[in-house]
C-alpha cells in the first residue's frame, strides 16, 4: 500500500506540465533543490522513476504518464468539489476558473471581468488565455468551469451557445501594393503572401474556411501565436493577414496599417460560450455567463 505526500503529488503535476524541474519548481513557488528533493522521495515512495531526465527538461516515463493522468483527474474532481462547496455560501468566497480564446480574453472579456469582480469582490476570477482548441480541453478536464472561444463551433461533447459574432478584416502596411487597389479580387489574394495564426487558432479556421468558399489559396509565409505580434509583423513588411477588426482599430485609425477590401469575401466569426455536458456549472459562472450576454449582443 503506497503512502504518498499529496504534496509531491502538486509538484509532481507541476513539473510533468511544465516539462522541466525548475519551470515546475517556479509554478509552486518553491526552489528548485527543493522540488527535486521532493519528486525523489515521490520516486523513492512508489519504486519507481516517473521522468526520463534529458539534457533539457524531462518526459514521463510510463509509470509517471499512468500518476500524471489520475493526478490530474483527482484535481479536477476536488476543484469540482470546492465549487460545489464555495456555492453553498452564496458567492461570499471562491474561484471561478474561465478560459478564453485570445481574441475574446485580450480585447472582449477584460471590461466584463472587471465589472465581475467590483461586484464580487470575494470570488477570485482566473482567467487563463489560449487558442480555442486548448479552451475547449480545459472545459472538458474540468480546469476551466466556462469557456470562451471563436470560429468553428466546439465539439459534440460540450454545450455551446453563440454570443456575439465579430467581424475580421485584411490588414497590410501602408505601403503594400495591394493598397493600390480598390477592392482586391480572389485572384488577387493567391498572389499575397500571409501571415496566419497557429493550428488550433479560431481565427485561422474561419480565415481557411471563408478563403476557401471563394477557392482562395493562401501562400502561408510565417505562423505567429498572437494578434498583436502579427499586426507589428505586417506593418514592417510586405505580408498581409487577418485579424479581428477591433483588434486592428487603433493602428487602422493611426494610419499604420490599412484595411483591404475584397469583393466576394465575408469575414466573420462566431464566439462561443462553452461549458461542460457532464457537470453542472456553479452560481458563479452563471452569472458571469449572463454579464457577458448582456454585455455582448449577438449581431
Amino acid at each position: 500500500m503506497y503512502t504518498i505526500n499529496p504534496h509531491h503529488l502538486v509538484i509532481f503535476q507541476a513539473i510533468a506540465e511544465s516539462g522541466s524541474v525548475s519551470r515546475g519548481a517556479e509554478r509552486v513557488f518553491i526552489s528548485q533543490p527543493a522540488a527535486s528533493a521532493q519528486l525523489r522521495d515521490l520516486e523513492r515512495e512508489i519504486g519507481l522513476p516517473l521522468f526520463h531526465r534529458l539534457p533539457r527538461g524531462v518526459a514521463l516515463t510510463q509509470a509517471g504518464e499512468m500518476l500524471y493522468e489520475h493526478t490530474r483527474k483527482s484535481q479536477s474532481d476536488l476543484k469540482q468539489t470546492l465549487r460545489a462547496l464555495y456555492d453553498l455560501q452564496g458567492l461570499q468566497r471562491g474561484q471561478l476558473s474561465i478560459g478564453a480564446s485570445l481574441t475574446t480574453g485580450n480585447y472582449y472579456l477584460p471590461q466584463v471581468a472587471a465589472r465581475f469582480s467590483a461586484r464580487y469582490p470575494n470570488i477570485h476570477l482566473d482567467m487563463t488565455i489560449a487558442n480555442s482548441a486548448s479552451v475547449c480541453t480545459g472545459v472538458l478536464e474540468g480546469r476551466f468551469e466556462v469557456g470562451f472561444t471563436e470560429g468553428e463551433a466546439p465539439g459534440d461533447d460540450l454545450y455551446y451557445e453563440a454570443v456575439y459574432v465579430e467581424h475580421l478584416c485584411i490588414i497590410a502596411s501602408p505601403s503594400n501594393e495591394i493598397n493600390k487597389l480598390r477592392a482586391a479580387t480572389p485572384q488577387d489574394l493567391d498572389r499575397l503572401k500571409w501571415i496566419v495564426r497557429e493550428a488550433g487558432s479560431g481565427t485561422r479556421a474561419v480565415v481557411e474556411n471563408s478563403f476557401a468558399s471563394i477557392s482562395v489559396k493562401m501562400q502561408i509565409a510565417l505562423t505567429l501565436g498572437s494578434t498583436e505580434a502579427i499586426k507589428r509583423a505586417v506593418g514592417a513588411s510586405d505580408l498581409v493577414a487577418v485579424v479581428s477588426r477591433a483588434a486592428a482599430a487603433p493602428e487602422l485609425e493611426a494610419g499604420m496599417l490599412r484595411e483591404v477590401a475584397c469583393s466576394n469575401l465575408s469575414l466573420s466569426r462566431t464566439f462561443w460560450l462553452v461549458l461542460s455536458e457532464t457537470w453542472k456549472p456553479g452560481p458563479a459562472a452563471q452569472i458571469f455567463a449572463s454579464a457577458v450576454r448582456e454585455a455582448w449582443v449577438v449581431a
